[in-house]
């Protein structure tokens, strides 16, 4: 895939690229989503078809909106798509936000930093698009390991929500967006803004196991996430100038480094 509509690089055997489906042919854009089912299913419940996972029925059931409103980046491996982020960027409490739609990676590639890598690549591209601009970043989570992931790159707590553990946690004005966030995307949905639990918002499904790595996000969902619910942990970051500037040099390395770990997984 060459021209407008991509854009690759790649390190060792996986490479990453950038697509928009909206701009696809209609049928290439509908390969590349049946492509995306599958990685669900794998990433979710692995060993079970797409047909019989919860997730992928849910990702299945947003097909049409990813179509016509996401950019998409894909990590493949050999070719084959082994995770994704879907993602759009929308004004929102005054500022540009950076709206995580699905991210979903292989078991294979998890804790390799390959999500990192997608994510830095999606947010140098919104700072250079509107420089010196602090964003927002939000995402509806059913993966406890993800959760802790983003967690982990986060300098303050007043920047990250929703509270985790007994320490400080996210202030007053951020905790206020992810209300906001919640009836705006969420509308009508119960939201608990202590735990960021938002019920009903994906298909009632089985629990996901609870081994993070990080014990405040596991006592999270083992204590508030109740997938046969249908419960997702809202998340919003405050990417301020102030964080912004001191993971500059991070971000712009985030990429090679990142890579330069795929299929070398941390241990949890």
């Amino acid at each position: 895939m060459t021209g407008p509509l991509a854009r690759s690089s790649s390190h060792g055997r996986v490479a990453i690229e950038r697509i928009r489906l909206a701009r696809l042919p209609r049928a290439e854009a509908r390969s590349v989503l049946d492509e995306l089912v599958g990685v669900v299913a794998a990433s979710m419940t692995p060993g079970t078809s797409p047909a019989m996972s919860w997730a992928a029925q849910d990702f299945s059931a947003r097909r049409d909106q990813l179509w016509a409103t996401a950019d998409l980046y894909l990590a493949r491996n050999g070719g084959r798509i082994v995770g994704f982020i879907a993602y759009r960027i929308e004004d929102f409490a005054g500022r540009p936000t950076i709206h995580m739609l699905a991210v979903c990676i292989e078991p294979d590639h998890q804790r390799s930093g390959l999500g990192f890598a997608m994510t830095a690549r999606i947010v140098l591209r919104a700072l250079l698009t509107r420089p010196g601009s602090p964003y927002y970043m939000a995402a509806h989570i059913v993966n406890p390991v993800a959760l802790a992931g983003w967690r982990s790159r986060i300098l303050e707590p007043e920047d990250f929500f929703p509270r985790l553990g007994d320490g400080p946690g996210p202030s007053d004005a951020l905790v206020a967006v992810a209300c906001e966030f919640a009836e705006r995307n969420s509308p009508g949905l119960p939201f608990d803004k202590t735990t960021g639990v938002i019920t009903g918002k994906h298909l009632p499904g089985d629990r996901l196991p609870v081994r993070s790595g990080d014990a405040a996000v596991d006592v999270l969902f083992r204590d508030h996430v109740f997938g046969e619910r249908g419960d997702t942990v809202l998340m919003v970051t405050d990417l301020n100038l102030r964080m912004l500037g001191a993971h500059v040099r991070v971000l712009a390395g985030a990429v090679p480094r990142s890579l330069g770990r795929v299929g070398r997984r941390r241990r949890p």
